[in-house]
């Protein structure tokens, strides 16, 4: 079972430079293989570049964590909240396995990216009807010369810039145990993405719960 941390951030947020450090070198650098984060870029305490590029979608998400105080990490969708995960919580997620194999691989078109997300159920899906698929759009790493904000970062890694969906938002039935759904995305280019350092991830949660049952990158 890979790990999803989805982080809210902003490049006027003081506190959240120490923890982006401290983040990077003790799970991001040593779980290549195990985690994967996703770093969506705030409004707030300062203006933030990455925000304006993806507002609408920065919004819908920011949302749904009730707009909390910065540094904020979600684990997993409910493992845990606030803090960023510790080496233990990471491989106590990862070693607990999953029903759900998640496969997305992208094509690179020139002007699109043709995304492909396949569900496997290879064990018993979990039961309820409340489940979505997201895909989101991140730039791998970003590398300023100088600080676009006032904490003084000037490398940013897996910067959020797109959510990709289905045409219910997202909503999906779990296949039978033994077999698969396949979803196809095309989105088109942004001239402010850096095209050769985006990647796609993607996971199933539980709307009602908010447990992520998988996910699967195109890091993979």
């Amino acid at each position: 079972k890979y790990v999803l941390v989805e982080q809210l951030t902003n490049v006027g947020c003081s506190p959240c430079a120490a923890d982006n450090v401290a983040f990077k070198s003790s799970i991001l650098d040593v779980n290549p293989n195990k985690v994967r984060h996703i770093a969506y870029h705030v409004n707030y305490p300062g203006v933030d570049i990455w925000y304006y590029e993806a507002q609408d979608d920065v919004n819908s998400k920011k949302g749904s964590f009730g707009l909390p105080a910065l540094p904020y990490f979600a684990t997993q969708g409910n493992a845990q909240k606030g803090a960023y995960p510790g080496q233990s919580l990471v491989d106590q997620i990862y070693n607990a396995k999953s029903p759900l194999k998640i496969v997305t691989k992208k094509v690179d078109n020139g002007t699109s990216f043709t995304v492909t997300v396949t569900v496997t159920s290879v064990g018993a899906p979990p039961t309820g009807t409340s489940y979505r698929l997201y895909t989101a759009l991140v730039e791998k790493s970003i590398t300023k010369l100088t600080p676009p904000g006032t904490n003084g970062e000037t490398y940013f890694p897996n910067v959020f810039r797109k959510t990709v969906t289905n045409t219910s938002w997202g909503a999906i039935t779990l296949p039978a145990q033994g077999k698969s759904l396949t979803e196809t995305y095309t989105v088109t280019k942004n001239s402010k993405w850096n095209s050769a350092a985006i990647e796609m991830i993607s996971w199933v949660q539980d709307m009602n719960t908010k447990e992520v049952i998988n996910v699967g990158s195109t890091m993979d």
